[in-house]
């Protein structure tokens, strides 16, 4: 655990950048930024498009966690 915290604090240390971090901090935390649509009239600003990409980015997960069940019920055969 002591090992983790200290790379935590070492990449901490190493890798600040003021520059980035009011970038991506400041004043502006809440301000939707640079959106780029996805299709006419559906962007990630939106509840749905919102919606897809948490959709989207759950595939991997959902896909590896039913795999996994199945590689197992197959293994205890």
């Amino acid at each position: 655990m002591g090992a983790l915290f200290g790379l935590i604090v070492v990449g901490l240390l190493l890798g600040w950048n003021a520059g980035a971090i009011h970038a991506n901090f400041g004043a502006n935390f809440w301000a939707v930024h640079d959106v780029d649509p996805i299709s006419a009239g559906l962007t990630a600003a939106t509840a749905f498009g919102l919606f897809a990409a948490i959709c989207v980015s759950q595939t991997g997960s959902l896909f590896a966690a039913d795999a996994w069940k199945q590689h197992h019920l197959t293994a205890a055969k």
